[in-house]
């Protein structure tokens, strides 16, 4: 998701494998999943890292999409032929016409 957030935002990204000393490196450190989505890392063994704008920013639009989906499904209603749909890497099953999953919206 975030990989796709930063295309369409125009930022260039590097996927791979990154050393240690790559990440030293860096400016900022930022760890997303499913469980964090967007958390700034401050500090990794005993470099200090600053939580800057990369981190804010996509937090601010993740928040913005996951909500703009949560609308636009609300808007819709439950569907009734639709046995499971992924929203962002959360799974939901639809339960007597509402959804439950492991987050609640």
């Amino acid at each position: 998701m975030i990989i796709d957030l930063a295309l369409r935002e125009g930022i260039q990204i590097k996927e791979g494998q990154f050393s240690k000393k790559d990440m030293y490196s860096a400016e900022e450190v930022f760890i997303t999943n499913t469980t964090m989505e967007v958390m700034p890392a401050s500090k990794v063994d005993d470099q200090r890292f600053d939580v800057g704008n990369g981190a804010k920013f996509f937090r601010t639009i993740y928040q913005q999409e996951v909500n703009a989906y949560i609308a636009e499904v609300r808007a819709k209603g439950p569907s009734s032929g639709q046995k499971m749909c992924s929203l962002f890497g959360y799974y939901m099953l639809p339960v007597k016409g509402k959804a439950a999953g492991n987050r609640v919206v």
